[in-house]
């Protein structure tokens, strides 16, 4: 572990995490984000993205529990020209859904991505 981590008690001991406000332990904040961007959608597109642009509108809605199943939808919101002919300016929107179907999170982000190589993914 990094020297500079600070871990909240109660990720770590489960008598204080039934305390917490989540009252059980909780995903950190982008952990379901950056679990399902690594694992399934830049081995997917990875090889269109230029560059990352922006997050905006990310929500936390409800807590993510340790052991409880998550899916995730996306869309894309928008596809703009940059003027350059082999790029495109992608906005997708992120939902994340516990396994009653409710929304607990949801984000847009916004990505360079090379034209060319979006069509091959």
């Amino acid at each position: 572990m990094p020297k500079n981590t600070t871990l909240c008690p109660f990720t770590l001991m489960k008598h204080l995490q039934k305390k917490s406000i989540f009252k059980g332990l909780a995903a950190s904040g982008s952990q379901a984000f950056r679990t399902i961007y690594a694992e399934s959608w830049v081995p997917k597109f990875g090889n269109s993205i230029i560059a990352g642009l922006s997050v905006n509108h990310w929500n936390f809605l409800k807590p993510i529990y340790a052991e409880s199943p998550i899916y995730t939808k996306y869309e894309v919101l928008k596809i703009l020209n940059t003027g350059r002919p082999n790029e495109r300016i992608i906005t997708r929107k992120f939902s994340f859904f516990n396994s009653l179907n409710e929304l607990v999170q949801s984000l847009e982000i916004k990505i360079l991505h090379h034209k060319d190589l979006i069509l091959k993914s």
